[in-house]
């Protein structure tokens, strides 16, 4: 059971459940669309980081992988959900699986000229290589 001050916000799950796209995607030249895109975009993207969190400091990886993925599936750029994959793939011994998703973030991110992961992504990166004796 969370401790209270692990508790989230009501109706984090139910929202994390409902984000699926971005909101009004097809509506490319609308500011006003654009600006709630992106607030909502944040908001989705904290509340996924948070419940992870949250579930990896009660070490109960296999839900916060699942939570990571589903962030993943809705915002596939968001760099916080692979990191969080990597920390608990890391803590159930899988390294070489915390490797890939390393390896799938870098390609994810090559689609978009001058993205690159991050130098926190990238030590997490290089623990694992150190931690595997891998080149």
């Amino acid at each position: 059971m969370a401790e209270p001050s692990e508790a989230l916000e009501p109706g984090v799950d139910r929202a994390l459940e409902l984000y699926r796209d971005p909101f009004l995607s097809e509506e490319h030249d609308a500011p006003w669309a654009v600006r709630m895109r992106e607030r909502l975009r944040r908001k989705f993207i904290l509340a996924v980081s948070r419940r992870g969190q949250q579930l990896e400091r009660q070490q109960d990886f296999p839900a916060a992988i699942r939570v990571y993925l589903q962030g993943i599936d809705a915002d596939d750029l968001a760099e916080e959900f692979y990191q969080g994959l990597m920390r608990c793939y890391d803590r159930l011994g899988q390294r070489a699986e915390a490797m890939s998703i390393f390896r799938q973030l870098r390609k994810t991110l090559s689609v978009t000229p001058g993205l690159r992961p991050s130098s926190e992504s990238q030590s997490l990166f290089e623990g694992l290589q150190r931690e595997t004796g891998s080149p």
